[in-house]
């Protein structure tokens, strides 16, 4: 009698833990369901921080599963820069107890890095015994870039109010200072000398007019309000039309300039901002060359491109300024022959221009004899290859 309840007791006992071993099982389950399912990037990582488990979307954001993986966290598909960061971090959050909180970039199926934010919590069981990080991740790629694009854009509103509050004013500056000094003392001055403070009020009026424009294309440019309107150009139309403008300012230009390229050449360009690009290339070239010195425009053609090529025999740049040419962030300015300064926003524009249309924009410079500075177009239709 004491045997069968005995034996009926286990059975029942047995019958419940079959029972809650498949309501375990179906919990497991269930949980294996929702990491697998995640819209979420969830990963399992062993305390030697070996991927153990990665769900299908982290699966389809790389391509890969975790054996192909390497059974590593720190796999070649991390940034070789962010690898000991997230060692180090793991390391942490192990020995203090803590969240792991972290920003790295990850390369996707697509071979491209992206931003991935993680946060990482390390993983003890019932006897305290660590057993590993479990992480939960988002691509966080746009909100760095907007994040990037907004400081790039106060940086240049920044440099863009520096230039109106210095460079600007000193031009309105010297144009009062000079009208005052006409307007007070004409009768006494002989027409040599009036001629020279018209001369010098048109080179200062002529700087005014440049810098504004510069900063009007600018502004438009950052604020994107500029059309970009690509058409098929002849080069050499849009170059002798730039030209034309620069001598109509001044004179003693006429004979400077040389087009030393064919007729035939067509770019697929924004006449604006080809016509922009050229006037800030030649009116530095001038600046920076005696008024005896050439300058010289070249192109020619490759299989998809047109590169343009502006050469002058000035006082050319140190080697050290090259570099920060093109850099909204670096502000490099020298001065010309007769003195003047620059503010180096023409530059950028030609940077931001060129790119815009597709191209390329460089320079070579030596010390003490000249620069060369070029840049690349998209060829345009009916050209033919001159190189």
């Amino acid at each position: 009698m004491l045997l069968e309840a005995t034996t009926e007791s286990l059975h029942r006992r047995i019958l419940d833990l079959e029972h809650e071993n498949k309501s375990l099982r179906q919990e497991v389950n269930n949980s294996q369901i929702f990491l697998e399912n995640s819209p979420t990037f969830i990963s399992f990582l062993s305390p030697d921080k070996e991927i153990k488990f990665i769900n299908k979307q982290l699966a389809s954001f790389s391509g890969k599963n975790a054996i192909e993986f390497n059974n590593t966290y720190l796999s070649d598909d991390i940034h070789p820069e962010y690898r000991s960061y997230l060692s180090d971090n793991l390391d942490i959050a192990y020995k203090t107890h803590t969240i792991l909180d972290v920003k790295f970039q990850i390369k996707s199926k697509n071979n491209q890095y992206v931003w991935f934010h993680s946060i990482g919590n390390p993983i003890y069981n019932n006897n305290n015994v660590f057993i590993g990080y479990i992480c939960t991740s988002y691509d966080i790629t746009q909100n760095e870039e907007d994040h990037l694009k907004l400081t790039e854009l106060i940086d240049s509103n920044h440099r863009l109010f520096s230039i109106i509050g210095h460079d600007l004013r000193n031009s309105f500056n010297s144009i009062l200072g000079f009208s005052e000094l006409l307007a007070e003392n004409a009768q006494d001055f002989e027409t040599s000398k009036i001629k020279s403070i018209g001369k010098h009020l048109q080179n200062a009026s002529k700087k005014t007019l440049d810098l504004l424009e510069d900063l009007l294309e600018w502004g438009q440019l950052q604020s994107t309000l500029n059309t970009f309107t690509p058409e098929t150009l002849v080069l050499k139309k849009v170059c002798k039309k730039v030209i034309s403008t620069i001598i109509q300012l001044d004179k003693n230009n006429t004979e400077r300039i040389k087009i030393v390229f064919k007729s035939d050449i067509i770019v697929f360009a924004d006449v604006n901002m080809l016509r922009t690009v050229f006037r800030n290339l030649l009116s530095n070239a001038l600046k920076y060359s005696t008024c005896s010195s050439p300058i010289t425009i070249t192109a020619y053609t490759t299989q998809n491109n047109v590169v343009i090529n502006i050469l002058d025999q000035g006082l050319g740049i140190d080697p050290s300024g090259i570099s920060k040419l093109f850099n909204s962030k670096e502000k490099h300015t020298s001065l010309g022959v007769l003195g003047e300064k620059g503010t180096g926003i023409g530059l950028l524009l030609c940077k931001e221009f060129v790119e815009k249309n597709g191209g390329e924009i460089w320079v070579k410079s030596t010390l003490g004899k000249g620069s060369e500075f070029s840049f690349s177009l998209p060829l345009g239709k009916n050209n033919k290859r001159n190189n």
